[in-house]
């Protein structure tokens, strides 16, 4: 898989996405990471979908890519500031390849759209 210019900055801007949606609720509340969390679950989380369906209309060549990417940008910033036991992590994986699967459909409509608009004009 050769990526270009273009796919280099989609993907670096997507994991961006997925580590600052994971810091950002972090900073506010000035806990550790908690994907319960109110600030994750209400601000976080759908604008992680938004920004999969953008990156997925702004880049249609690989939507699933940036797609995993928020969610492994997330997934490992989260795993990287914890503070307590790996106790669960395989609930946690589960979890994150349910939302990876969100983020995938989301950012495969981004680049339908995409591929309709272009074709519209």
């Amino acid at each position: 898989m050769r990526l270009t210019w273009s796919n280099k900055t989609t993907l670096i801007v997507a994991l961006l996405i997925g580590v600052s949606a994971q810091l950002i609720p972090q900073l506010v509340s000035g806990r550790e990471p908690d994907t319960e969390a109110t600030l994750w679950v209400l601000g976080s989380f759908p604008l992680m979908i938004v920004a999969s369906g953008v990156l997925g209309f702004a880049s249609p060549s690989r939507p699933s890519l940036w797609a995993i990417a928020i969610v492994l940008g997330d997934f490992v910033t989260g795993l990287l500031t914890a503070r307590g036991g790996l106790n669960l992590l395989p609930l946690g994986l589960l979890l994150y390849v349910l939302y990876a699967i969100v983020y995938v459909l989301v950012g495969h409509g981004g680049a339908y759209l995409r591929r309709r608009v272009d074709q519209a004009r």
